[in-house]
């Protein structure tokens, strides 16, 4: 597991030399180390890696998880997972947050055993069911619980952008201690003045109040998001339970949004 960096001046193939093989696949696996942790609330934690040669790490969309790979003790090969990037695209730093699964093998092992300094091995990021679909078009972003994640990826990029696009963001969570990164989410919705949020607590504690701490009490359903949304040609980026998103995507496709308008990435109990 070490890392040797070669700087290559020049290339000189010679006749019965075995041919050069040079493949852009060679780089694909790259060593991250941990350079934050933190701790978002009871089940969930932000991990902050960066490169560990130093190097740009490949920049990724808004919307994409990271592939990575852990030598978990007791398990034998590496445990490879895929978890959503929950910062602003980068090629200096990666965030994921990351739900600890009361038996999960990658998620107790990152919160339990990963610490700063830790070393990991990544894959390129991917995934393009939840990148953005249009350049101008609305967008409804919406999610529950830990698929907040790729949502706040989103948010950041469309913080900065320029124009008009109207853009919801409607989240769903228990009460105010699980949810997660709910300031950054304010202070990047007060970015841009066409950034509406709505948070929904299905159970609120008592010293968390309506109109302030959260908009409205319940789980978000699709009647709370069609009442929100109030643009026809919108697309609707869903992440969280697949039941949640089921709910929603039939009541969207009933009040006549069009399937392809739709896009959806499912998050449920991990390993």
């Amino acid at each position: 597991r070490r890392i040797v960096t070669f700087e290559i001046d020049e290339i000189r193939e010679r006749r019965l030399a075995v041919p050069l093989r040079w493949e852009e696949s060679a780089a694909i696996v790259r060593s991250l180390r941990l350079v934050e942790k933190v701790r978002e609330s009871d089940e969930i934690t932000s991990f902050v890696f960066e490169a560990r040669d130093g190097a740009p790490l490949p920049m990724f969309e808004a919307g994409q998880y990271l592939p990575i790979e852990l030598e978990v003790p007791g398990i034998e090969g590496p445990v490879s997972r895929t978890y959503s990037l929950s910062g602003p695209p980068s090629t200096e730093r990666y965030r994921i947050s990351v739900k600890r699964e009361p038996k999960g093998i990658a998620s107790r092992h990152l919160h339990d055993r990963v610490e700063v300094g830790a070393i990991i091995d990544a894959r390129h990021p991917a995934g393009e069911d939840l990148m953005l679909p249009c350049a101008q078009c609305p967008v409804a972003l919406i999610s529950a619980g830990v698929g907040i994640t790729p949502m706040m990826s989103l948010l950041h990029e469309l913080a900065e952008e320029s124009g008009e696009r109207p853009v919801w963001f409607i989240h769903g969570a228990s009460d105010g201690a699980r949810h997660v990164l709910s300031k950054e989410t304010r202070d990047l919705a007060e970015r841009r003045q066409a950034v509406t949020l709505h948070f929904a607590y299905s159970s609120p504690g008592s010293n968390e109040t309506l109109g302030k701490d959260f908009d409205s009490e319940g789980r978000i359903d699709g009647q709370l998001v069609t009442a929100l949304v109030d643009a026809p040609d919108a697309h609707y980026l869903l992440c969280g339970p697949t039941g949640f998103m089921a709910g929603i995507q039939d009541a969207l496709e009933r009040n006549g949004v069009p399937p392809e308008n739709i896009h959806t990435e499912s998050f449920g109990p991990k390993g």
